[in-house]
């Protein structure tokens, strides 16, 4: 009798251990014993063998001119390394090349909207179940800019060259539990007034979406917008110009002079602090293609957590940030010395499910 007990118990930890793994395992026991139908999997343990196939995943991102970063092979959470990290190739730069456009103090058009390839590098930490697990990120993947409008609109318009306006980003959830995507909506403020807080490049909103790109749910929403990059953009503290009286500058008693804050009212306690310094415009490798961009570099406590954060913006492509690196945590989770960056310059089509 405890024979089978202890048969039955065993069953259920294996198969639980299996699917941990992602293995498709564990077939119907006969009486008072345990039957396994099938091994299939994607991690190979030892030469030679040849796994079995997965049944893909639902896509991340696809576009219409090429593989997306699940576009081959499939997603297992619970499996470091399971997406892909070779789609592709990237070239690079020649080191005696020089951007085609400068990215200037202003804002003077839109960025293109379209579905855009990034080059990933770096670790992030996947939790299974409490214990957290160094993943790499993907070499490829896809992010999407989409929704350019007119400022304080909310129609999409046909027409471009609007100095203030808003759009939105979306981009993989790395160390999601479900995965999906991160929605970034941003506000472009190019000839701001003095002392106006949301007065550049501010982010105003993420909400977390699911594989479909459906099921909008606010994580931040910002009051006043986190400002990133004050316009016009020149070397400096990260902070809005201050007003003046009688040609001389007021400080703002809210943050500290190289700081902006931004309080969360969705109720998900992810209120923002930046402390940073914008520095002269740099060369970004957008594989084989230097493009211009103003680095920003500083510390954002994001809710409980605290990362150091670089980003590119590249102000003669609508202030699109063309990279951004993060070390520390970030929205729950914890990277290391992650980096991003664009991956190429002219966008593919927005796959009609992102639009």
């Amino acid at each position: 009798m405890r024979r089978d007990v202890w048969r039955r118990h065993w069953r259920r930890w294996s198969c639980a251990l299996i699917a941990l793994l992602g293995i498709t395992a564990c077939g119907s026991a006969g009486p008072g014993g345990v039957a396994v139908d099938a091994l299939s999997t994607d991690v190979v343990f030892g030469a030679g063998q040849t796994p079995a196939p997965v049944a893909a995943a639902p896509p991340i991102l696809q576009t219409n001119n090429g593989p997306s970063f699940a576009g081959t092979g499939s997603f297992n959470p619970f499996i470091p390394g399971s997406l892909p990290t070779s789609l592709g190739t990237c070239p690079t730069a020649s080191p005696t090349a020089f951007p085609a456009e400068p990215a200037g103090p202003d804002v003077t058009t839109q960025p293109a909207q379209g579905q855009y390839r990034w080059v990933g590098g770096g670790h992030y930490d996947l939790m299974v179940l409490t214990t957290p697990i160094q993943d790499p990120l993907p070499q490829y993947f896809e992010s999407v800019v989409r929704h350019i409008a007119p400022l304080g609109t909310s129609t999409p318009p046909t027409q471009q060259g609007s100095n203030d306006f808003t759009f939105d980003t979306l981009m993989p959830s790395f160390g999601r539990s479900n995965s999906g995507y991160y929605d970034f909506f941003w506000q472009v403020k190019s000839k701001p007034s003095l002392g106006d807080p949301e007065g550049g490049l501010s982010l105003t909103e993420i909400d977390t979406l699911n594989y479909n790109g459906q099921a909008a749910t606010p994580i931040f929403k910002g009051k006043p917008a986190l400002l990133l990059l004050p316009l016009p953009a020149s070397a400096g503290p990260v902070a809005p110009q201050p007003p003046q009286i009688g040609g001389l500058p007021i400080p703002l008693p809210s943050a500290p002079a190289s700081s902006t804050e931004s309080v969360d009212t969705t109720g998900s306690g992810n209120t923002m602090q930046f402390t940073g310094n914008v520095g002269s415009p740099e060369k970004v490798d957008a594989c084989g293609t230097w493009l211009d961009a103003w680095p920003v570099d500083g510390t954002l406590k994001n809710g409980a957590g605290s990362a150091t954060i670089h980003l590119d913006v590249a102000t003669q492509l609508g202030a699109l940030v063309i990279a951004m690196n993060i070390d520390g945590s970030f929205l729950g989770t914890t990277f290391h010395n992650a980096t991003t960056r664009l991956g190429q310059t002219t966008p593919d089509p927005i796959p009609a499910s992102l639009k």
